[in-house]
This record gives C-alpha cells, sequence and structure tokens, in this order.
C-alpha cells in the first residue's frame, strides 16, 4: 500500500497534458483555436467560463454560447506537446504550434482562457 508521503511526491512530479485545442461551433462550423499548459482542464474551464458569461473579450462566441448553449459547440484536442525538460518554460512553443494550426485555418479564430 502507498503511504501519503509516496501518493504527494507522485503527484508533485506529475506534468499536465500542453498543446493546442480546438471549438467548433457545429451550427456554422467556425473554429476556434487556442493553447493551453493544461488541457486536462481547458474544456471545463472553457465551458463554466462561457456559462457564467466570462467570456465578454470574445463577443461573438460568448453570443453564439447564451443563445444555443453547450450542445451546439464541439471541443477537442488538436496536439500536445511533449515535456523535454522540466525547467523551460513552453509559453513560445505553443505559441508557434498554434500559430501553425491558424495558418492552416484562416477564417478561423484564436481564444485564450
Amino acid at each position: 500500500m502507498i503511504n501519503k508521503k509516496q501518493l504527494r511526491e507522485q503527484y508533485r512530479l506529475l506534468k499536465p497534458v500542453m498543446g493546442v485545442y480546438r471549438l467548433v461551433f457545429t451550427i456554422d462550423g467556425t473554429e476556434y483555436y487556442g493553447w493551453t499548459k493544461t488541457l486536462d482542464r481547458i474544456e471545463n474551464t472553457l465551458f463554466f467560463r462561457l456559462s457564467v458569461q466570462a467570456l465578454q473579450n470574445y463577443s461573438e462566441l460568448q453570443k453564439r454560447f447564451n443563445e444555443f448553449h453547450r450542445e451546439a459547440f464541439d471541443f477537442s484536442i488538436v496536439e500536445t506537446l511533449s515535456y523535454e525538460n522540466d525547467e523551460h518554460d513552453y509559453d513560445e512553443e505553443l505559441a508557434l504550434l498554434l500559430e501553425l494550426y491558424m495558418q492552416n485555418n484562416p477564417k478561423a479564430k484564436e481564444i485564450h482562457v
């Protein structure tokens, strides 16, 4: 049986999955792309913030969510980025990865939650 000290150490060593995600408004196919260092939490965070109207900076997205609700959106993880160095900050790499997706999908919109 694993003791609490070992569990704490295992948790401390866990690295969250990071990468690029996509949100699609299924009614007209509008795509939104974003990156995060916590892919395992971003879907819940995104839809919670939309549900409490906390994404007013994205007025078109917020308006669509208010009118059509969660059922009108598809969320997916499009690419993950692996850790190579624990000390490295991956913001630049994630931003470049997002930029590639944005270039390949010129009608898509960028989102930061």
